[in-house]
């Protein structure tokens, strides 16, 4: 990868602000382009995406759309992740450890010359938020039981959208109870 001054500047704004999908995008054109492959999307659109990590064991990888959107492609098929239930696509991840995916994504980006903030940009809630309430759901615990952390929406789903049920009332006084004092 070439430093540049623009190089520079964007990497301290990533390190700042985080990332979101135009700037995404925007490093994908820049650092990329010559890294594009072309396929379908399952509705038969045409659309290309730069590939980050082979699929540990499944004979597939994912990748970076053009549009800036995480995809799995399977088969000769590409799925983005850009509204509900496109995150299904991804279950497949659950498969692995959440440290060996973690690690093979950070890799699979410093391998294409992105930043390894591009990994911010990855749908982990929303494919873990989706797993625990399907048929995925054990080995969507599994993760966080790696320390993946868990947010309010999943932990919702796990106390079946009951704010009364006490694992509810538990993470509410543990979250709250340092700046309340008690």
């Amino acid at each position: 990868m070439v430093i540049t001054q623009n190089s520079v500047y964007n990497s301290v704004i990533w390190n700042e602000v985080g990332v979101n999908r135009k700037s995404l995008i925007a490093i994908l054109n820049a650092q990329c382009v010559d890294r594009f492959v072309y396929g379908k999307l399952r509705n038969g659109d045409s659309c290309s995406y730069v590939e980050v990590v082979k699929c540990l064991n499944q004979g597939g990888s994912y990748g970076i759309s053009e549009n800036g959107c995480w995809c799995s492609i399977f088969a000769s098929t590409i799925d983005e992740v850009t509204g509900p239930n496109h995150e299904r696509t991804m279950f497949r991840i659950l498969d692995s450890s959440f440290e060996k995916f973690l690690k093979a994504v950070k890799e699979g980006l410093a391998n294409i010359g992105m930043p390894e903030q591009a990994i911010l940009t990855f749908p982990f809630d929303e494919v873990l938020l989706a797993a625990l309430d399907s048929g995925w759901k054990n080995v969507a615990l599994k993760w966080i039981e790696q320390g993946y952390p868990m947010n309010d929406e999943m932990l919702l789903v796990l106390c079946e959208n009951d704010k009364q049920n006490r694992m509810w009332l538990k993470a509410h006084k543990e979250r709250l109870s340092s700046i309340l004092e008690i």
